[in-house]
């Protein structure tokens, strides 16, 4: 059904989409001279490798929790089941410095 093929289609993406484990930057944010870091210095190689050729990466070593996380995703559904009049009241606009819902 549906369903199957979504979610074999979802596990094909995963594996072609790098997974990039950034905790590395999270360690040597506050420090001047973080790109000095050799695990720095990887991980934005690997950013930009998969931005150039892929376009699209999974985050690791982020710091979210699976909690806040799932949180955002409950939201998200909830917001894109509105109806489109109400999604429209945050509509993109110059002055809400282009952010909002299109």
């Amino acid at each position: 059904g549906v369903v199957a093929k979504e979610s074999e289609m979802a596990t094909h993406f995963k594996s072609l989409l790098p997974v990039i484990d950034i905790s590395p930057l999270l360690v040597k944010c506050d420090y001047s001279d973080m790109m000095e870091d050799a695990g720095v210095a990887g991980v934005v190689e690997k950013l930009d490798r998969a931005c150039r050729d892929v376009g699209f990466f999974y985050v690791t070593g982020h710091g979210i929790s699976e909690g806040l996380m799932k949180k955002v995703k409950e939201m998200t559904h909830q917001f894109f089941e509105l109806p489109y009049e109400e999604k429209l009241k945050i509509k993109i606009t110059p002055a809400a410095g282009y952010r909002g819902y299109q």
